[in-house]
């Protein structure tokens, strides 16, 4: 079942952690909205269309067309970011400070990892960072290379053209545009 990090931190047992992954979510819009799914395995498979029969009208009585859709078999696997937040004990021991130490040592490093992903979320590549995962400049580039695309997402050429690299303001352009997809998709509701 697909869950936003908000809705996840919400049902967790553990309010440290429930801490970390809301303060995570609360940093980007991105973060908000990308639904997580639980994984059965560290690989997932999809298929992709490569080429698909046309509809076609038949007599009655008439035999079937034959159909020949061709697919692409694509992998995803999971990818691990983080690593161990280890905060020195003596920052809990002097309770009654004007800024709490051990609160401002997890957040500082919450955002070091949510800063980490959301680079690679948008400009990963598994050619220059092996273990990491290939965001989305990449997947587009792929696609495109592949004949994948048409002109309203193609994302590297063309007048229209929207590079997600240039600027944090075509990010957010990107993610509204994908939030207006998600919106058509549901039905405008």
């Amino acid at each position: 079942m697909s869950e936003t990090l908000i809705t996840m931190a919400k049902g967790m047992k553990d309010k440290l952690i429930a801490g970390i992954i809301t303060q995570f979510a609360r940093q980007d819009l991105a973060m908000q909205q990308i639904p997580f799914d639980d994984m059965t395995s560290f690989v997932e498979r999809a298929w992709q269309i490569t080429s698909h029969s046309e509809a076609v009208f038949r007599d009655i009585g008439e035999g079937y067309p034959d159909l020949q859709d061709t697919f692409d078999e694509i992998f995803n696997s999971v990818y691990l970011l983080g690593g161990k937040m280890d905060v020195d004990r003596a920052l809990l021991l002097p309770k009654d400070k004007e800024i709490d130490s051990f609160n401002q040592n997890i957040l500082l490093q919450s955002e070091r990892f949510r800063t980490a992903f959301m680079d690679k979320f948008i400009n990963g590549d598994r050619g220059t960072d092996p273990k990491a995962f290939n965001g989305l400049y990449k997947r587009m580039a792929d696609l495109v290379a592949l004949g994948h695309t048409d002109a309203e997402v193609d994302a590297q050429s063309g007048s229209g053209a929207l590079d997600i690299n240039a600027s944090s303001a075509n990010r957010q352009i990107f993610l509204d545009k994908m939030n207006e997809v998600k919106f058509n998709i549901a039905g405008g509701v």
